[in-house]
């Protein structure tokens, strides 16, 4: 008879495959966090989180912004700081997102701006998260929620232009509504504080004037301002409000009380003032604007309006940064923010660089952990599934050219590689590349032969219109760069061919930036195929469909860029099948590993007020006998379409939406001839893997895993399909070409 052990053992296999292909395996994220384990202690503490659940989401920290006087009262434990030890302190933070619950408004890989607490990783609730507009670096939108804090606290004052403000409080609230009043053009502006010590710091912020109560108390009586704005919390600074403010004046409490006023003429001074006492407290603010009497829900429009504020330039936060620590140095942090004078107004916590505190996606198996159990054995640590930092090397030097839409996602995946950074930034639009080398402290220019001189430039990344991807990489290449182009390689076969005899003269690496073959779902079914999940591949299909308004023609998704190369044949190429569906074409590429044989093509425009096609469907042979299919379309009402299979002999997989496969094999752990949808995937980071791998390759002296041959070879099939269209027949694609 059987052991226990040994029985566990011989079905360890069979219980592991069942659980985890109904469940997937278990996962966790370590990172760590700041705590406040007991008055004035503060402490770096290891965490472990889930991920997230409906509508929430599970963020890598990229920095996070203390409040001096909020965090100040809670580490010492001052009166109305709620909770028992350990607290959690912080509210300001900016990350990206992990891993994104169903029902979110964000998806994974998005920069947010979030209230959440001080920690390398948060799960969070999707009503306290907002995507980051793609020009505010971090350490500016991490201003975000306390500027909101301030924002609401003066728009509920309803001050007109050339009213005069007193803001009582110079800290980073203070400093933070001083710049609001004098935006809203607030004349004269009256900062006022006890000491001296932060109201130098209230002139840069735009005050007309600095009071400095213990010095000058009786110089209150003389303010006379039509509001006051009290932020310090201090019992005794109503009454300095009420000296303030002028008869029929408002005042606007908006800092959390520490203890009870002991003035008994508060009341008596006033009604002689006849003054408004407005509550401003940010807990006030309603989540929607569907609330009685409040037209300014936090997240969306104070959020939104600071951002904005932030993003033009209007509102200015970068010297209220006082200091910047990393997590080894928190718990002295506050041991310094504590004392008695400590001129303080904004520090910043950087949380993206390696540590022990670097978030990890972990997993485990399901019944790892029973049998360690039973064994009485420690359970073995679960395998990180997102690598750490590589070995020492230099940084891949890269210069971004072209600082629209896609750009900018480029410049992110760049940032958050371990092996890449951005030295030097070019567009003809001079903001635009002023924004985005804001981003990585980059230099900035309008003259590409300026970027071609710069020594530090080791490769060019094109993120321009179709048609100078090859006179731009050509030149790059010949002043000795290499070069990544965004998707296509060109806008045809011809340019294509002369890109690559450059690189073959040269000695440059040329690369297409076809990221989207490194999502989750396409590296997981690669797997799958290659163990044998759907045997010989006999067919495939593609349907891709969405809407383009209008205004995607003239100024892309977001409005950034204003250019028509979109809707031009010449310059763009065409237009679904070249823009859109060429990503498909190479991971299928990829994933199957065959070739289109020839190919029997339609399209047309319909909808759209443009030259180039806004429909596609195609039918195709691949070398080896197999079939497959194409329709796309830019026009498509309600829900987007987006399905993607792959069958043969043993099986088929469903890409798109979600990952399913059925096989007549037990393949990986799953059992045969049933559904299985894969689960627990990593997050998407598709284009920081590109260029990881691509500056791998570069330091390796190798070609790159996404080479200017297969970008040739998805263009052939995209010109073939336009040719067979207009010539309405079948076209041999293996040697095309526009001749």
């Amino acid at each position: 008879m059987k052991s226990p052990l040994e029985f566990l053992e011989s079905t360890r296999d069979r219980i592991q495959q069942k659980l985890e292909a109904k469940f997937g395996p278990t996962t966790v994220v370590r990172g760590a966090g700041v705590q406040f384990k007991s008055k004035e202690k503060a402490t770096l503490e290891r965490i472990e989180l889930k991920p997230p659940s409906t509508k929430e989401v599970l963020l890598k920290a990229t920095c996070s912004l203390v409040s001096p006087g909020t965090e100040r009262a809670s580490y010492l434990d001052l009166p109305n700081t709620l909770g028992n030890f350990p607290r959690i302190p912080g509210y300001c933070f900016v990350g990206s997102v992990l891993m994104s619950g169903r029902g979110s408004s964000v998806q994974s890989a998005d920069m947010v701006v979030a209230w959440a607490p001080h920690a390398s990783l948060a799960v969070v609730p999707d009503e306290k998260v907002m995507r980051l507009p793609e020009d505010v670096p971090p350490e500016r939108a991490v201003f975000t929620t306390i500027g909101a804090i301030a924002l609401q606290g003066f728009r509920r004052a309803h001050p007109e232009p050339g009213e005069s403000v007193a803001v009582l409080g110079a800290g980073l609230i203070g400093q933070l509504t001083l710049r609001l009043a004098a935006i809203a053009g607030a004349y004269p502006i009256i900062a006022i504080a006890r000491t001296k010590q932060r109201l130098e710091a209230a002139m840069r912020s735009g005050a007309d004037l600095t009071i400095a109560t213990a010095e000058d108390p009786e110089a209150l009586d003389k303010v006379g301002t039509d509001v006051v704005i009290e932020l310090t919390g201090v019992p005794e600074a109503i009454g300095d409000a009420i000296r303030a403010v002028r008869p029929g004046g408002r005042i606007i409490l908006v800092g959390s009380t520490r203890g009870v006023t002991e003035d008994p003429n508060l009341l008596t001074a006033l009604h002689q003032k006849g003054a408004v006492l407005i509550g401003g407290h940010f807990a006030t603010n309603p989540k929607s604007s569907t609330f009685p009497g409040y037209q300014w829900p936090m997240r969306g429009a104070e959020w939104g309006a600071v951002l904005n504020l932030i993003a033009d330039g209007r509102l200015a936060v970068d010297d209220l940064i006082t200091d910047r620590v990393e997590p080894p140095s928190i718990p002295q942090m506050y041991q310094q923010l504590a004392k008695e004078g400590d001129r303080s107004i904004g520090v910043l916590i950087r949380w993206d660089k390696p540590g022990d505190w670097t978030p990890q996606i972990l997993t485990q198996s399901l019944t790892t952990s029973i049998v360690a159990k039973l064994q009485k054995q420690p359970e073995p640590a679960p395998a990180p599934i997102i690598p750490g930092p590589r070995a020492e090397t230099p940084p891949l030097r890269i210069a971004m050219v072209g600082c629209g839409e896609i750009a900018v996602q480029n410049s992110k995946a760049i940032k958050a590689a371990p092996n890449t950074s951005i030295v030097h930034a070019m567009d003809l639009d001079i903001k635009l590349a002023k924004r985005l080398a804001a981003l990585h402290e980059a230099p900035y220019t309008t003259n590409f032969e300026e970027v071609l001189a710069n020594k530090e430039v080791e490769t060019v990344f094109l993120a321009v219109p179709h048609h100078l991807h090859a006179p731009m990489a050509i030149q790059a290449m010949k002043a000795g760069k290499h070069v990544i182009v965004e998707k296509p390689m060109a806008n045809n076969v011809a340019d294509c061919e002369k890109m690559l005899e450059v690189a073959q003269q040269t000695g440059a690496i040329l690369s297409v930036c076809y990221c989207q073959r490194y999502s989750p779902q396409l590296m997981r079914a690669k797997e799958l195929i290659e163990k044998g999940a759907v045997g010989r591949i006999l067919g495939t299909s593609i349907t891709f469909g969405q809407v383009r308004n209008e205004s995607y023609w003239t100024v892309g998704f977001t409005g950034r860029v204003k250019t028509d190369w979109r809707g031009s044949r010449e310059k763009a190429g065409g237009g679904v099948l070249i823009m859109n569906l060429c990503h498909t074409l190479d991971y299928f590429r990829h994933l199957t590993g065959l070739e289109v044989k020839h190919i029997f093509a339609e399209y047309a425009t319909l909808t759209h007020p443009v030259e180039v096609e806004d429909i596609v469907s195609a039918t195709y042979q691949y070398e080896g006998g197999g079939i497959g299919t194409l329709c796309g379309s830019t026009h498509v009402v309600g829900a987007r379409m987006d399905e993607e299979r792959v069958w043969g002999s043993e099986g088929q997989i469903i890409l798109r939406p979600i990952l399913k496969f059925s096989s007549l094999r037990a393949v990986d752990g799953y059992s045969a001839n049933r559904w299985h949808e894969v689960k627990n995937l990593p997050p998407p980071i598709e284009r920081q893997i590109f260029v990881e791998r691509f500056a791998e390759a570069i330091r390796a002296g190798k070609e790159p895993e996404v080479s200017g041959k297969d970008g040739l070879a998805v263009q052939r099939i995209i010109e073939a399909a336009y040719a067979s269209a207009q010539k309405r027949q079948p076209i041999e694609v293996e040697n095309f070409n526009n001749a």
